[in-house]
């Protein structure tokens, strides 16, 4: 009991501190996170996400995202997060820090193909000054775990257009072996059912002309945006996967990732890291390489 009464006082300060009214978050579920920032999450997106949560987010998340993707526009953010589209998500998480300010953010969108649960990781971002946190990785946890535990026996499939190494070396990190992500370094050819995965979301993307199967190469993802999503592409400590990304990749492509998880596995990760977390313990796998 004393334990949730710091929880809950904890994600008091966290909206006290600030401008952030607490009505803007009813619906949400919501988990403390180290030093300070509250995750909330909305899953399902619609019918628990209020019309006045969504003005919020359309006035300052904007901002945020532009940080974060600095060659990015306030126009492409302001439709991202449009009362239209934000409905359309089947996931949504924010992370508050003490100081009432939205700090990071993560959206996804659930679907099936060929009877496969496919779970699409359509945006994340983490202001700049909070990134390498592990704010990231906190949000897709969050949203992954969700919708895994929702039917226990079936795998999910977590797919991604993604043209930063960083991003691919963190999710590559976390699949519990490595055969089950795609595409990667010498991987060979694309099973069919991953192919079919990858199609789906070239579709939904309204990007299938541009999508490459055998490689899952979509050229030009990024055409959309005139100056792409960054500056300069990041990197990441994981060299092998830097080099095969700028190999393969333009300056505004990307590939079409899919990761295969297990709930039982992921289940059985999750109750090692809540005991490493309450040993005080750190853990010797990092999702950055």
């Amino acid at each position: 009991m004393r334990g949730r009464k710091r929880v809950r006082r904890k994600r008091e300060v966290a909206l006290k501190a600030g401008s952030i009214p607490h009505h803007l978050f009813e619906g949400s579920r919501w988990e403390p996170l180290r030093q300070g920032p509250v995750a909330f999450l909305w899953r399902p997106v619609e019918g628990l996400i209020s019309p006045q949560t969504c003005s919020f987010i359309y006035q300052y998340l904007p901002t945020v995202a532009v940080k974060a993707f600095d060659s990015t526009s306030l126009d492409y953010w302001r439709y991202f997060f449009s009362y239209d589209t934000l409905w359309q998500f089947s996931g949504l998480a924010l992370v508050v820090d003490q100081e009432g300010e939205i700090v990071a953010w993560g959206a996804s969108q659930e679907f099936s193909v060929g009877g496969r649960r496919v779970l699409y990781a359509s945006s994340a971002g983490v202001e700049p000054s909070y990134q390498g946190s592990g704010l990231s990785s906190r949000i897709w946890r969050m949203l992954l775990l969700s919708a895994l535990f929702d039917s226990p026996l079936r795998p999910l499939y977590v797919t991604m257009r993604v043209g930063n190494p960083l991003v691919y070396s963190a999710w590559s990190a976390g699949a519990t072996r490595k055969k089950d992500v795609y595409p990667r370094p010498g991987s060979g050819e694309i099973p069919s059912h991953i192919q079919a995965i990858g199609n789906q979301v070239a579709k939904y993307l309204g990007q299938k002309d541009l999508y490459e199967p055998d490689t899952m190469v979509v050229r030009n993802a990024y055409g959309f945006l005139n100056e792409g999503l960054w500056s300069r592409r990041p990197s990441s400590d994981w060299s092998e996967i830097d080099g095969w990304m700028n190999h393969w990749l333009g300056e505004k492509d990307a590939f079409v990732m899919v990761v295969a998880f297990s709930p039982i596995k992921m289940a059985m990760n999750e109750c090692q890291r809540q005991i490493v977390k309450k040993l005080g313990l750190r853990n010797k796998l990092s999702s950055r390489r």
